[in-house]
């Protein structure tokens, strides 16, 4: 087995809770914290580094080749350029990727590695292939489906998860000619997992924070000149949306659990009221929308500080420096505020947070602690750039299915 653009493991993951037994796995990954998580879950790993330096690998020839090639310049989300070059050539063919390689020209982004998945497949001619990326427009659709042989199979994670991520999966065997027929994918079974089923105790209702052109009635004015605000938007349907590297993509609106929060108490910088938030704040206003909210978030530094033990072995909690919204009054506001000690801290119990990452790991259907061991930046940024595991074992299913020898 060979995967490429391994990240964390989904691909291995999955193959586990399939049966799916896999004498030698190798990845291709870069990333040194994706790589850790995989290390601790799958000691066994054999790592190889860079893909575009497949050349000089010296591995067996796999029998499964799979990966996720980067959606960055693809995305709806994201850039837009396509697989390009620098100079906004596009590359539309493998044979195209080799000629301006030879010629040393530089590519655009991180994209048009799908080029060396092509190289890679073609090299190997493994007898399956699975490929995994975002939904894109239809010009570079067209130039996938030529390159991988056939259309893909569009699955929604959210039929197996929380989550409303939807996808293209190309699954496809070696025939005859050479070429890849396509694997038929039947669509999973809705299990009926509700946000509700996996989010922490604390939670209410998930939703965004996006900006928006609104007039003085509220209403949308997507195209006109009015500065976009920065604003809630909750979701109606039980689930998130797709988990994304951006952490306010995805923010949860809790009604209980008495979650730590700094709060603007002077109704400062344009404030007409204090606003509460776990970890960090999203922005509200940008410098040139006329001043913005400085971070309202106890910091990980702060939250050490406020649980470090002093004489006495009491907490700075004990002392009740901070506020309690059950409280009939606030604790005197001290000038410490700007200066990062958390002194005027509110435990509020509606609050805005963003998941947890154990939240995330139950939403792309990880085991809980999956990613730790490394910071929650990097825990949310490698959860999002992975798979959701089950809708990968309902696919991998399809080789005991019908299609055995793997």
């Amino acid at each position: 087995m060979l995967s490429l653009f391994d990240g964390i493991s989904a691909g291995q993951l999955a193959l586990k809770r399939a049966g799916i037994i896999v004498d030698k796995y190798y990845a291709s990954e870069v990333d040194k914290h994706a790589i850790q998580i995989t290390q601790q879950n799958f000691p066994n790993t054999i790592q190889l580094g860079d893909v575009r330096q497949w050349r000089d690998w010296d591995i067996e020839k796999p029998d499964i080749i799979i990966g996720g090639s980067p959606c960055t310049d693809l995305s709806f989300a994201g850039s837009r350029k396509g697989l390009s070059t620098t100079c906004k050539q596009d590359v539309v063919t493998l044979e195209d990727y080799l000629t301006l390689q030879r010629q040393d020209f530089d590519f655009s982004g991180q994209s048009y590695l799908f080029w060396e998945y092509i190289a890679i497949r073609q090299h190997y001619a493994p007898k399956y292939f699975f490929l995994e990326n975002v939904m894109f427009v239809k010009k570079w659709r067209d130039i996938f489906n030529e390159a991988l042989g056939f259309e893909p199979t569009i699955l929604n994670s959210a039929l197996v998860s929380a989550q409303n991520r939807v996808r293209q999966y190309f699954f496809g065997i070696r025939n005859a000619e050479g070429g890849y027929d396509p694997i038929e994918v039947s669509e999973p079974e809705d299990k009926g997992i509700l946000l509700r089923d996996v989010v922490l105790d604390d939670a209410l209702f998930v939703g965004r924070v996006v900006g928006r052109r609104l007039d003085e009635n509220g209403t949308r004015k997507d195209y006109s000149d009015i500065p976009a605000k920065q604003r809630l938007e909750l979701r109606t349907d039980g689930r998130s949306g797709t988990i994304t590297t951006v952490q306010k993509d995805n923010m949860v609106l809790t009604k209980k659990g008495y979650t730590v929060c700094m709060h603007n108490l002077y109704g400062g910088f344009g404030e007409k009221e204090h606003r509460t938030f776990l970890d960090k704040s999203p922005t509200l206003r940008t410098a040139a929308g006329g001043g913005h909210i400085p971070s309202l978030l106890l910091s990980e530094k702060a939250l050490a500080y406020m649980d470090r033990k002093v004489r006495g072995g009491r907490t700075h909690w004990d002392f009740a420096h901070h506020s309690d919204v059950r409280n009939a009054k606030s604790a005197a506001v001290v000038a410490n505020f700007f200066k990062g000690v958390p002194y005027n801290v509110l435990k509020d119990e509606n609050c805005i947070r963003y998941f947890h990452p154990v939240e995330c790991e139950a939403l792309q259907t990880f085991p809980m602690d999956y990613t730790a061991g490394i910071s929650k930046t990097q825990r949310y940024r490698s959860l999002g750039n992975s798979w959701t595991v089950d809708i990968i074992v309902h696919i991998f299913n399809h080789l005991k299915a019908g299609h055995n020898g793997v």
